[in-house]
């Protein structure tokens, strides 16, 4: 007989969040790097600390100097991006390696270079972005192979949840990855913007000269808030939704309710802001439970 081929679409499902606390055990061990040392000589190396009292337990060498570092989700490998070159550290042999994978998209470029942005919650992909250059690489760590794209100034991203899909943010506006990378809107973002994802899924929100909400299932616009703002995080504390901004002596605590749909349509936000002195934060963390 005859078999007909069919083309399916698959989108992201979202329902709602669901969170919970197991017990754990706390981390022994803090990797820490820098580009150079106390005396302005180069950093080629890793410090391995005791997380207690910072004590220095070892030191790995890396051929190059890290610009940026970050453990997988699953815990199972350190990322370190370079200008030379993305490296990753196995932390159970302390063994760094060189990324060879294959590089497709620009003829002549071979190697990923730039800084790690983000890395996606199943630990499978890594964004990089080489603003010296204007390349943005999309990393399949799993399979050895990378993608390469000529973006201007991307110096945020973000995966959602599920890790679908991710949001990037640099000077040619806002950009989204799935297979490929494209444009959703031209508005160029500042230095300081960030990407941040509802931790429900549906809505991602990007800072900038505003703060503006996009729909993960069509990247429709769902509001934007004239507050500037840089370092964002989404946090679900005390049964409400919150995105939580900074800009220079402001915080921003936008209250997020969603129309019910797994595709939203409409989103609403109360706004409630802080002034504060000290320091200039230039990212946000929150804890698992929200609550600081």
């Amino acid at each position: 007989g005859q078999t007909d081929a069919v083309s399916l679409g698959f989108y992201p499902v979202y329902s709602n969040l669901v969170t919970g606390m197991v017990a754990g055990t706390s981390a022994t061990t803090v990797f820490v790097t820098g580009t150079q040392f106390t005396d302005g000589a180069p950093n080629f190396k890793l410090e391995i600390l005791d997380s207690a009292t910072l004590a220095v337990q070892s030191t790995v060498a890396v051929p190059q100097i890290v610009n940026s570092m970050s453990f997988t989700p699953d815990a199972t490998k350190v990322w370190m991006g370079s200008d030379g070159g993305l490296m990753s550290l196995d932390p159970t042999s302390n063994v760094v390696s060189v990324f060879a994978g294959t590089v497709s998209g620009i003829p002549g470029v071979t190697t990923v270079t730039g800084r790690l942005l983000t890395i996606s919650p199943d630990s499978k992909t890594l964004i990089v972005s080489d603003t010296t250059n204007n390349y943005v690489f999309i990393v399949d760590a799993a399979g050895g192979t990378a993608q390469v794209f000529s973006v201007k100034g991307v110096r945020s991203a973000k995966f959602s949840p599920d890790s679908y899909k991710a949001y990037l943010s640099g000077d040619g506006g806002v950009y989204e990855y799935v297979v490929s990378l494209h444009t959703v809107n031209a508005t160029s973002s500042p230095s300081t913007a960030s990407v941040s994802y509802l931790p429900e899924g549906p809505a991602a929100f990007v800072s900038g000269n505003s703060i503006s909400a996009y729909a993960t299932c069509n990247d429709k616009q769902l509001g934007s808030w004239s507050t500037a703002a840089g370092p964002l995080v989404s946090v679900l504390a005390s049964g409400n939704t919150h995105v939580i901004g900074v800009s220079g002596n402001s915080w921003t605590d936008l209250t997020v309710t969603l129309d019910g749909n797994s595709c939203p349509s409409t989103l609403s936000a109360s706004t409630q802001t802080a002034s504060y002195t000290g320091c200039a934060p230039v990212s946000l963390r929150s804890l698992p439970d929200g609550s600081q």
